[in-house]
C-alpha cells in the first residue's frame, strides 16, 4: 500500500481519499497527532470510508465544546439533506438530544443528571418491563378529555391480572383477574362504599 505519514501536521484543510480508487490497498494514514483548523474530506473508498483501529482505553472520538450554547454534535444527511443530529446540541444544558428534521424538534432526549429519558412522539414495543427490584413508582397520566389508558386483549388470554408477592411476571398471587370475556373476579373481598349491580 501507499503509506503517508504527518506529524503534527496544520493545515487549512486536509482530503484523505484512495490515491487510486481502482487498488483497493491504497490508503493515507495519519500516524502521528494531527491538528487542522478547517474541514476534514473523507472520501469513500472501496469497501470502508473511514476505518478507526484501536487498542486500548483511551477516547477513540473526543468532542469538546467550549460551553453549553455551543454545539458538540454529528449530523446524518440523505443526499445532501439534513435528517438528524445527534448529540449535544446548543440548548444551554448537557442533555443528549436526538434531533428530528422532519419534526423540527428533539424526538428523544436522555437528562445528563439523572438518566431520564423524553420521548417527544409514540413508543412502540413488545413489551414494556421495569428493572427487577426496584423500588420507584409507575406513573400513568393523561391531562385530556379522552380515555386516559386502554388495556387491550385481542386473543383469549386475561385482560389483566392483578398480583402480589411476586417480581417475576405470572408469579405471585392473583388479586384480580378480567378474562377475554370482561368478567371480573375478586380472590379477596372486596370493600365499597357504593355498588350498583345490574
Amino acid at each position: 500500500s501507499t503509506l503517508l505519514s504527518w506529524n503534527n501536521l496544520h493545515a487549512s484543510s486536509i482530503i484523505l481519499s484512495y490515491i487510486n480508487p481502482t487498488l483497493a490497498n491504497q490508503t493515507i494514514q495519519i500516524t502521528s497527532s494531527t491538528r487542522t483548523a478547517g474541514t476534514v474530506t473523507v472520501a469513500m473508498g472501496a469497501t470502508h470510508s473511514l476505518i478507526l483501529d484501536t487498542g486500548g482505553t483511551q477516547d477513540t472520538i473526543r468532542i469538546n465544546r467550549a460551553a453549553t450554547n455551543d454545539n458538540a454534535m454529528t449530523k446524518y444527511q440523505t443526499a445532501n439533506t439534513d435528517k438528524w443530529i445527534v448529540g449535544l446540541r446548543n440548548t444551554g444544558d448537557d442533555n443528549f438530544r436526538f434531533y428530528s428534521y422532519g419534526t423540527s424538534s428533539d424526538v428523544l432526549t436522555i437528562n445528563q443528571a439523572d438518566g431520564n429519558a423524553t420521548f417527544s412522539g409514540t413508543v412502540d414495543g413488545q413489551g414494556f418491563r421495569t428493572t427487577s427490584g426496584s423500588t420507584n413508582y409507575s406513573l400513568l397520566t393523561r391531562n385530556s378529555s379522552n380515555t386516559a389508558v386502554y388495556i387491550q386483549q385481542a386473543g383469549s388470554g386475561n385482560i389483566l391480572d392483578v398480583r402480589y408477592g411476586s417480581q417475576a411476571a405470572g408469579q405471585g398471587t392473583s388479586a384480580f383477574v378480567v378474562n377475554s370475556s370482561g368478567t371480573a373476579t375478586f380472590t379477596g373481598q372486596v370493600n365499597a362504599e357504593e355498588a350498583l349491580f345490574n
